[in-house]
This record gives C-alpha cells, sequence and structure tokens, in this order.
C-alpha cells in the first residue's frame, strides 16, 4: 500500500540530487517555489517533496515573459551563412565576398554574423532598398535629440 509520504524527500535531499544531474538549484528556491505553488507536504516546519511534487515544481512556467532585446537575437555561424549562400565553407572566396558586401562579423564575436545586416546587404545589392534607408537624415543629431524629447 502506496502512502502520501512514499518517495518524499526533503528540498535539500531533492537539491542534491539534482546537482548529481548537473542542475544546481538552491533548497531555499526550491522552498519558496513549493510555498508559492501550494506543491509540498509539511508537519510543522518540516516540509517534505514527493515525486510528484517535484515534477509539478520543474514544469516550465506559462506566465513567463521573455526578455524582448534577448529573445530576438539570433546570430549566425561563419559556417551557416557561407553554406546558406552556395560556399563550400566559410573560405577565402566566402570571406572576399562578405568583403565585397560590406557584410561583417558582429563586433566581439569572431564569426558569428548577424541575418539582418547580412538581408539588409542582399536587399541593397539587389537594389531593393527603401526609400528612407537610402538617404542619410538631413537634421543633425541635437535636433532629433530635441525632436525626440519633444523640445523646440
Amino acid at each position: 500500500m502506496q502512502t502520501v509520504v512514499d518517495g518524499a524527500k526533503t528540498p535539500e535531499e531533492w537539491c542534491a540530487m539534482l546537482r548529481q544531474q548537473g542542475a544546481h538549484v538552491s533548497a531555499r528556491t526550491l522552498r519558496a517555489k513549493a510555498r508559492e505553488t501550494g506543491q509540498y507536504l509539511s508537519l510543522g516546519r518540516a516540509m517534505l517533496l514527493n515525486p510528484k511534487h517535484l515534477a509539478v515544481l520543474l514544469q516550465p512556467e506559462a506566465d513567463v515573459v521573455p526578455l524582448e532585446g534577448a529573445a530576438m537575437i539570433e546570430l549566425v555561424t561563419g559556417e551557416e551563412l557561407a553554406q546558406s549562400l552556395g560556399y563550400s565553407g566559410a573560405n577565402n572566396a566566402f570571406r572576399g565576398w562578405c568583403s565585397q558586401m560590406r557584410i561583417t562579423p558582429v563586433p566581439g564575436r569572431r564569426g558569428f554574423y548577424d541575418p539582418k545586416l547580412v538581408r539588409a546587404r542582399l536587399d541593397e545589392a539587389q537594389g531593393l532598398v527603401r526609400q528612407d534607408m537610402t538617404s542619410p537624415t538631413k537634421e543633425s543629431f541635437v535636433a532629433i535629440r530635441r525632436a525626440r524629447r519633444g523640445k523646440n
């Protein structure tokens, strides 16, 4: 006959087991999440979690909102870009073509390229550039800042 406490362990014991599998979670975090969701057994001050509780606690949260900027950043490696453009790899011919097209790696990330820059340069080479991108702004930076801040 199974009881509710079969397989139940303290948060510290679960953390030790998770640490062995490569997941570093503190007992304090596990306790806080258990209290927040109500997924625990307690008697006095003692807290126990059974495997069902832990499974619920480790599920991804549905209401987690991804970061605006970081979630959208995608880079491609030089090898991936070269393959997609028909080159056998990131060789001298590919690097020469990138130089000619003004496609540069992301600063500080050698060998990684921004797909948006690549798309913009390819559009530019094919004459698909929008009018607002080709004409430089005629306003000074001070005028742009004043307009942004709503000052005259």
